[in-house]
Order: structure tokens, then C-alpha cells, then sequence
């Protein structure tokens, strides 16, 4: 589909969201900002995402485009199909030790 994970995170993120700046991004999904920030260039280029500038004029808020959606839509069952796979080959403890590591992590930062 043309999407690194990173950038499906972000999609659907802000697509959850309605609209949503890069902190929020980067809170969201624990990412730091020079990630989110390259991430969401090449995707606005790609015309998957659209800013909304604020009444400040610096600051913008983001939206997942049409398109953006289009591809989210596309994208999700080959997504679902390889989460299917992933717990099938893992078994459920598998996938419980994984979800622990990342909550873990994620409570850490």
C-alpha cells in the first residue's frame, strides 16, 4: 500500500481524532517530534493528510484528506489479516507477554 507502520499509525490517529496538531501525534503514539514531523510531510505530499492552519497563522492542526481515508479503508483488512496471523502463530500467551512489553514501555515514557 505504500505506507511505512509509522505513517498508518499516524493516519489512523488523527483519522480517530477528527483532527489533530503533531503533539497530539506524538503524545498519542509516543513518537518524538522529528519522526512525526518527516512522517507527516511526506504524506501531505503523498496528499494523505491536510493541515488546517489556527488563528495564530503558525500554529495547524492535521486532517486525514479523502484520500488519506481512501487508502485507511484499503489498507485495513490486509492489516486485520496480518494481526489474525500474527495471534495465530504467536497463540494467545504470545500475544499477552507482547501487549504486556509494549503497556510497559509505554507507561515508562
Amino acid at each position: 500500500f505504500g505506507l511505512k507502520t509509522s505513517q498508518v499509525n499516524i493516519l489512523t490517529v488523527i483519522s480517530k481524532m477528527g483532527q489533530a496538531t503533531p503533539t497530539d501525534v506524538c503524545q498519542r503514539l509516543h513518537m518524538d517530534i522529528s519522526t512525526v514531523s518527516r512522517n507527516v510531510e511526506r504524506m501531505r505530499k503523498k496528499g494523505w493528510l491536510d493541515m488546517v492552519h489556527l488563528e495564530d497563522g503558525r500554529s495547524y492542526q492535521l486532517t486525514v484528506s479523502a484520500k488519506g481515508a481512501a487508502l485507511l479503508k484499503e489498507a485495513y483488512p490486509a492489516w486485520r489479516s496480518a494481526q489474525r496471523k500474527a495471534s495465530k502463530i504467536l497463540g494467545e500467551d504470545g500475544v499477552q507477554v507482547i501487549s504486556n512489553i509494549a503497556n510497559s514501555m509505554f507507561a515508562k515514557a
